[in-house]
């Protein structure tokens, strides 16, 4: 890991900077869609469940996600889902706020500024896109509105990824082989 080395950051996408409303929206370079592979597509509803996309197991991947979430509860995304590993992103709709939970999500870089990660939302629909390598995951949500970069260090084999809602909900999913 590149903090046993002594440095901490991590090489994040190239992206397109922009200022709208006094807010600083960060969009992935357009030119990233050139690295798109193999195309995969479903669309599931949720009640109350967890449901894996099981023809899906990349290690390095794009991933498109419209979720309409719940009215309660937690309702999003586990990647990089292996044995006892999973990285959590999620809207929770109690607390108007999505989250990044990497509790889970293998060795960790530093204890120091913990494991998960908020921002205030409330919008139960939303658009992201989830860029995953071998050592980062960045999510932008609403075309950049909000932005979140992490690195996992995680198991080889922990590439699963599930959908998953504490209510109802609706998630339309493409991912991309990259």
């Amino acid at each position: 890991m590149t903090d046993e080395y002594g440095w901490a950051h991590c090489l994040t996408l190239p992206r397109v900077l922009q200022i709208k409303d006094d807010k600083v929206i960060q969009k992935p370079l357009p030119e990233l869609k050139e690295l798109r592979k193999e195309k995969h597509a479903t669309s599931v509803s949720l009640d109350q469940e967890t449901k894996k996309w099981s023809e899906i197991a990349f290690r390095t991947y794009e991933l498109k996600l419209t979720i309409d979430a719940a009215s309660y509860g937690k309702t999003g995304l586990k990647f990089r889902v292996g044995a006892a590993e999973e990285v959590l992103f999620y809207y929770d709709a109690d607390e108007n706020k999505l989250v990044l939970d990497r509790s889970k999500g293998g060795k960790l870089s530093t204890k120091e500024y913990g494991t998960t990660r908020k921002c205030d939302f409330d919008i139960t629909k939303f658009d992201l896109r989830l860029f995953v390598d071998e050592s980062s995951a960045e999510i932008f949500i609403n075309d950049g509105q909000e932005v979140f970069s992490t690195r996992l260090f995680n198991e080889e084999m922990s590439n699963g990824i599930e959908f998953f809602s504490e209510g109802q909900a609706n998630i339309a999913a493409t991912t991309w082989r990259i």
